[in-house]
């Protein structure tokens, strides 16, 4: 079942069992832009 919603889960390999979540090209841009939307990072002056 959440093999069909793209989730891809990891044997141990050395490094750790885990689940990764598997994106399309178009995922992955769309992605890309919504990271990109923020615009430039500050710092927070909190007292």
């Amino acid at each position: 079942m959440l093999e069909g919603a793209g989730a891809v889960f990891i044997a141990e390999n050395g490094g750790g069992i885990g689940v990764r979540l598997k994106l399309n090209r178009s995922e992955v841009k769309r992605i890309g832009v919504l990271e990109n939307e923020g615009g430039i990072v500050g710092t927070d002056a909190v007292p």
